[in-house]
């Protein structure tokens, strides 16, 4: 059985690694007594940062299910999505704390990555169906029905390359809360039009884009104004290149 390797933003430690130390022992000694101290020094920060990992989730679970969701499909790309949205903020983050890969680099990796995946897509439409038959046994899965999804999955994923290019030329502006709350505000849409099918607008409503940023700012401890990113976003470079295309594809499924 293959394991799957947790990211730095999502390790919870065991519950033998995040007891705090609080009452000394009868018998501690000086040197004991400072251990224990050295050691809640070192534990207390990084349970408050599990805590509100999982405040955070909560939150973000909570913004996407007020969006009414009324199809199991949807409400399955919950779990998804919330790792989008922590894998954003962690990214976007570490910008700020980090010596950022030449801009060269990054683009040449992000667009080699983007044409492989979309590559391997092309090629799994044009696949044998005997081949798609022997894969889907070896996998235990329905052949068809999971190339099929595998194709969708490394579309997506070449659209996120892409995207990505995009978010961090923009980021690159402005100070690190302006570059936050733009990468949040794009990964937003992205899950706003993937879950509700509907288009993003200015609107206020309650299920409105606006509506649901102002929530995932609200779980991020963010204060930046709902409605001047949306502005910011539909005259963006994001926007212009990838608005079209994702709406494109709202129609398509409708």
């Amino acid at each position: 059985m293959s394991s799957k390797t947790p990211r730095s933003s999502d390790v919870v430690l065991p519950p033998s690694l995040s007891h705090i130390r609080s009452a000394p022992a009868p018998d501690e000694t000086e040197q004991d007594r400072l251990s224990r101290e050295h050691w809640n020094a070192r534990i207390e920060p990084m349970n408050e940062l599990e805590k509100k990992q999982r405040e955070r989730k909560r939150a973000v679970e909570k913004a996407m299910q007020s969006l009414l969701l009324d199809n199991d499909e949807a409400r399955s790309r919950i779990p998804p999505f919330i790792s989008l949205f922590e894998s954003t903020y962690y990214d976007a983050q570490r910008d700020v704390r980090e010596r950022p890969a030449p801009s060269a680099e990054v683009k040449k990796q992000l667009s080699s990555l983007a044409g492989k995946c979309r590559g391997l897509a092309e090629d799994l439409k044009v696949m044998d169906r005997d081949v798609i038959q022997e894969w889907g046994r070896a996998a235990g899965v329905g052949g068809p029905i999971a190339v099929w999804q595998l194709s969708e999955v490394l579309t997506e994923s070449a659209d996120a390359a892409e995207q990505a290019m995009a978010g961090r030329r923009a980021s690159k502006k402005g100070r690190h809360g302006d570059a936050l709350a733009t990468a949040m505000t794009h990964a937003a849409a992205i899950v706003y039009t993937q879950l509700t099918g509907e288009e993003i607008n200015r609107s206020t409503n309650r299920g409105s884009f606006h509506a649901f940023l102002g929530k995932i700012f609200k779980a991020y401890d963010m204060k930046p104004s709902a409605e001047h990113c949306i502005r910011e976003l539909m005259s963006s470079e994001f926007w212009r290149k990838f608005g079209p295309r994702i709406i494109n594809s709202l129609h398509k499924k409708g």
